[in-house]
């Protein structure tokens, strides 16, 4: 299993984007909003497989 860390920019797709990985590849994730009241970014967290990675970072490539 990795740990990969991304900051993406905050809006629905990427966050629609992050549900979608998590139900597509056996995974265990966090999200931490650092600034709750003007967030423009929040970290995602993810630990996947190593062969999963690619995949993971395909998807957000855009947010990031």
């Amino acid at each position: 299993m990795t740990t990969k860390c991304y900051i993406l920019d905050f809006n629905p797709e990427a966050v629609t984007v992050c549900k979608e990985i998590e139900h597509r590849i056996p995974c265990f994730t966090k999200y931490n909003i650092t600034d709750k009241y003007f967030a423009k970014t929040f970290e995602f967290e993810i630990t996947c497989r190593s062969e999963d990675v690619k995949f993971v970072e395909e998807k957000l490539a855009e947010f990031v």
